[in-house]
């Protein structure tokens, strides 16, 4: 836990009524589970009164769709990031798919306790983030084979890393005989 985003800076960082509530939806996820994500609690660690929470979120799903929003909205913003840093979008990928210390990774962490508990806008989401993903790398790479297994690789070393497990230095190794796959399949291609 103590890669993710500290629980008392969230806190104590002030922000919209709204913003509060997630980042307290987010932290008991985290921190506590399901099960102790209760609108009560969500309000007292919001620091916000019942009534504030339920003006922002009116029901349990409403806050769920708050939260599967702000994941969409920042998986978009690391899209973007991740394709604004230029020409080698493989290496910008896998990079930033070894590291998993912030709000993104807390907001995904806190989607994936709630996958599977018959919450279909959840699964919806979590799919359609992931799907966001491959969509961009297909647009990005020469080849689809070569996105999908750049894909699967980053999801792999993004579990290492929302787990605590770094990849250590085998992400340089990875990129580099990615791109020279990459190479080597733009060459054929260029022959053909």
């Amino acid at each position: 836990m103590s890669e993710h985003v500290n629980k008392k800076q969230r806190k104590h960082k002030r922000g919209s009524g709204k913003d509060r509530v997630l980042a307290a939806y987010v932290d008991i996820l985290l921190a506590d589970g399901v099960a102790a994500a209760t609108l009560d609690e969500v309000a007292r660690q919001a620091e916000i009164s019942k009534g504030g929470l339920l003006h922002h979120f009116p029901s349990k799903e409403d806050l769920n769709a708050g939260l599967m929003d702000l994941l969409v909205e920042l998986n978009e913003a690391d899209i973007e990031r991740t394709v604004a840093q230029g020409d080698d979008l493989i290496s910008a990928y896998l990079t930033s798919s070894s590291i998993a210390q912030d709000e993104y990774s807390s907001v995904f962490m806190a989607a994936l306790k709630l996958a599977g508990s018959n919450i279909p806008e959840v699964d919806r989401t979590l799919q359609q983030v992931l799907q966001s993903w491959h969509q961009t790398l297909l647009e990005h790479l020469p080849d689809p084979a070569l996105a999908k297994i750049v894909h699967l690789i980053g999801d792999g070393l993004y579990l290492h890393a929302i787990v605590g497990s770094n990849p250590g230095n085998g992400v340089q190794e990875l990129i580099q005989a990615l791109e020279e796959l990459s190479e080597h399949k733009t060459d054929c291609g260029e022959d053909a």
